[in-house]
């Protein structure tokens, strides 16, 4: 979100998406299966995804 303030860029889009989804890939350490990416996209929000 500090990327977004210092580019002066928006996340969220009025009548498009109003939630951000801030997660990570899974690595070493699982994601649960209700948390992996194929199912948080469903929701078409914005996502901030850590690598």
């Amino acid at each position: 979100m500090a990327a977004a303030a210092v580019l002066k860029k928006e996340l969220t889009v009025p009548e498009l998406t109003q939630t951000i989804i801030l997660t990570r890939v899974e690595g070493k350490t699982k994601v649960p299966e209700l948390e992996k990416l194929r199912h948080l996209s469903r929701h078409k929000a914005t996502m901030a995804i850590y690598f």
